[in-house]
């Protein structure tokens, strides 16, 4: 079985997605689907190596991504995967597809409207895939800058790895 390196969480781009979105870019994302994630996020520059994700609304109503990471020779983002969020027969699935490798599919499992994880036990690594959203303003307003966190484990929570996106600026 194939690994899906730490660059699951590479970061994405779509070329228009990079600009700020407003709410109307996700009201027709189902109410149940992870909308926050549409747009563009990178990990802070500061903490090599950069990742970027950029998620969009997919053709079949769900959500798409290609993951990108910069790389420390010529500071060119180099595309590493695309992630596709969709509906299936139980519920979502999350299919991550590293370059060169085939497509890994994660059931569903989340528990909150918010938290999205998704698990797949047979896979070696990762087998847990979390998204979960944040403010950078503990009041919770709009002036503070939106992101998520990302995180990679073993179902038992071990060998964990995070990212923490911002939103691109730009």
């Amino acid at each position: 079985m194939s690994r899906i390196r730490p660059a699951l969480f590479s970061s994405l781009l779509w070329l228009t997605a990079c600009s700020s979105l407003n709410s109307s870019d996700t009201e027709d994302i189902s109410p149940v689907l992870p909308g926050y994630l549409i747009g563009c996020w990178e990990t802070a520059p500061n903490d090599p190596p950069v990742f970027r994700e950029v998620w969009s609304r997919s053709d079949k109503g769900g959500l798409a991504g290609i993951g990108y990471v910069k790389s420390d020779a010529d500071g060119i983002f180099k595309q590493t995967e695309t992630m596709v969020i969709e509906a299936s027969n139980d519920g979502y699935q999350y299919i991550a597809s590293p370059n060169g490798q085939s497509p890994t599919v994660f059931k569903d499992e989340s528990t909150d409207d918010q938290i999205w994880s998704f698990q797949n036990a047979d896979h070696d690594f990762p087998q847990r895939i979390e998204y979960t959203p944040f403010r950078s303003d503990p009041t919770g307003t709009s002036s503070g800058r939106e992101g998520y966190l990302a995180e990679i484990s073993l179902l038992d929570g071990s060998s964990m790895m995070m990212w923490k996106f911002m939103r691109c600026e730009g």
